[in-house]
């Protein structure tokens, strides 16, 4: 059976490479993939890995707007935590030119996790 992530492990070592399998229209098809089969979940956390381990300014730029600004409102608890977790320690995706593209990010976190001051505790990322 093929699964989100297996389609991703077998075209690449990283889950995504944006010049390569992190195309939009990938993106597109593993996410049919993903309600197809019931995984959803798992192609939010294969998102939101690709994201945050981007290795350049281009490719978090690149891969915010294709794996995580079509989907992050339907993100859960814990998928939004561990977003906000590994952006913080990547300078790719909260530095640079486009950095500023996660404060959108601010407020559907802020309903999810209403108990953590968002701001403070992740100010790198919304200053």
């Amino acid at each position: 059976k093929l699964t989100t992530t297996t389609a991703f492990m077998v075209r690449d070592f990283h889950p995504i490479d944006c010049t390569h399998a992190g195309r939009t229209k990938d993106v597109g098809y593993l996410n049919e993939l993903a309600k197809a089969n019931g995984t959803l979940s798992e192609f939010y956390d294969l998102m939101i890995s690709h994201y945050s381990h981007s290795g350049s300014f281009d490719k978090a730029d690149y891969s915010f707007d294709r794996c995580i600004r079509p989907f992050y409102e339907e993100f859960n608890k814990e998928q939004f935590k561990t977003l906000l977790d590994e952006v913080t320690y990547n300078p790719q995706c909260h530095g640079g030119m486009y950095g500023s593209r996660n404060k959108r990010l601010l407020e559907p976190a802020q309903k999810l996790i209403p108990d953590i001051d968002l701001e403070d505790t992740y100010k790198i990322l919304f200053k």
